[in-house]
């Protein structure tokens, strides 16, 4: 429930705010994910970095996910998740804006399908 409140940008200290029928403004984003199988070079990450610091990037997130570990250790027919063969982790990322500023959220949009277009290869 926290990380829902958190991608909209409400308050996380409190569930209160759910009992508020007028929400303030709420923050879209725009995402995707890409499951990973083969480590991605440190160059490449210093480049995902350098597009992180453009003005578009400023309300940016990118979440890796960590699979192997004690998941590898279950076996595929004990619980399903087919996700979990080859996959070293899952690399998503998201751009917030708010739907009021259209300039702004058409920026971030392009912003992160150049952020897709990089990452995807």
């Amino acid at each position: 429930m926290i990380r829902i409140l958190y991608n909209v940008g409400l308050p996380i200290d409190s569930l209160d705010i759910l009992l508020n029928r007028t929400q303030p403004s709420v923050r879209y984003y725009k995402g995707k994910s890409y499951y990973v199988q083969k480590p991605i070079p440190k160059s490449e990450f210093e480049d995902i970095w350098r597009l992180l610091y453009e003005p578009e990037g400023a309300e940016a997130e990118i979440l890796l996910t960590p699979y192997g570990g004690r998941m590898a250790e279950i076996f595929e027919s004990a619980i399903p998740f087919s996700h979990r063969a080859g996959n070293l982790y899952k690399l998503h990322h998201m751009v917030y804006y708010k739907a009021e500023d259209a300039q702004k959220a058409n920026k971030c949009i392009s912003w992160i399908r150049r952020l897709y277009s990089y990452v995807a290869p």
